[in-house]
């Protein structure tokens, strides 16, 4: 029987691809599979995955549809009793298996790896709150994520927990908020498995003109799991005001991400002379405890400052992310 299912989405992955796939295929068990998925990628990415095939690594190739559709159709694939969700650009850390054999042992229907677990013990809500987001939760590490954490197939299968299509940012949360709500026991494993590479050109660093739309829809179906899990009214309340807040953040972020000072112009022009735009900006509540920097940002949309907000932010990233790329990745 196999105990584990890893799925590997794959898109224009190739420069980091081969040392993912080492990282995997090198500690497979007899009771493992890999399920490579590639996602109509227009690089190296399915040759490469190719190279890897074999009696435990399935490669399977469809035209671009979305990570989101990618992932599901490898859990519709999935043999494995568990299954671990892996990005084409990162890898998993040497040890790897032996770790997340025995957290399948603990049967548990959900378990998180993190070194940030190390004394704590944290409740289901906590996993909720740092999944949205809370400012205030649990400092656990991001539980947004599908990747570092064990899911079991059942669980999926029976409670139709799939990620939202529709969605092109907070699908990751959604799918991880409908596991927390029907998982029936869990388990936080402190210990590191996952190497997250970052990646600038990745779909969370760049500007869509479908973004708003997307998280309006991302925040209908956020109220709707949230209602489910049987939080108060007034939190509810709360949590949407901190997520509307977080993705009128990440509008001004992604638009400066934009390559010329007159196309950032132009978009913020574009995007916040719509009525829809207007209405989300206007029932924004900017709170302290959202953070100073991101607070301010935030504020300076509300005075319809929309380029001063950009240009600040452009200039503030860019000093992280020569930071950041000093150091590449990190251990979660």
């Amino acid at each position: 029987m196999i105990a584990l299912s890893i799925i590997i989405p794959v898109y224009n992955a190739e420069q980091h691809l081969e040392r993912c796939l080492t990282s995997v295929v090198s500690e497979l068990t007899a009771s493992m599979e890999v399920i490579l998925i590639d996602d109509g990628s227009k690089d190296g990415s399915l040759r490469l995955c190719e190279r890897f095939a074999g009696p435990q690594v399935t490669v399977r190739h469809h035209a671009n549809h979305g990570v989101s559709y990618t992932r599901n159709l490898g859990i519709e694939q999935a043999r494995g009793r568990c299954i671990l969700f892996v990005d084409a650009d990162d890898y998993l850390v040497e040890g790897w298996s032996d770790i997340v054999l025995r957290a399948i042992a603990l049967g548990k229907q959900f378990v998180a790896f993190s070194r940030k677990f190390l004394g704590q013990s944290p409740t289901a809500q906590d996993l909720i709150d740092r999944c949205i987001g809370i400012p205030s939760a649990l400092p656990i590490g991001n539980t947004s994520t599908p990747t570092s954490k064990l899911y079991e197939k059942e669980l999926l299968i029976s409670q139709g927990i799939r990620f939202p299509e529709s969605v092109i940012n907070g699908e990751d949360a959604l799918f991880n908020l409908q596991v927390f709500n029907a998982m029936r026991d869990f388990a936080c494993v402190p210990e590191a498995i996952y190497y997250y590479r970052l990646n600038y050109a990745s779909a969370t660093h760049t500007f869509n003109d479908a973004f708003f739309a997307s998280n309006q829809v991302y925040l209908t179906q956020l109220e709707s799991i949230l209602q489910q899990s049987g939080l108060a009214p007034q939190q509810i309340a709360d949590d949407i005001n901190f997520c509307r807040f977080t993705g009128l953040y990440l509008l001004l972020y992604r638009i400066s991400t934009l390559d010329s000072a007159r196309k950032r112009r132009d978009t913020c022009r574009e995007t916040f002379c719509r009525q829809d735009v207007q209405a989300d900006v206007r029932q924004v509540t900017v709170r302290r405890a959202y953070g100073l920097m991101r607070s301010a940002f935030v504020q300076l949309a509300k005075w319809r400052l929309y380029s001063l907000a950009v240009g600040s932010m452009r200039l503030l990233h860019a000093v992280k992310r020569r930071t950041k790329k000093q150091r590449e990745g990190e251990l979660i």
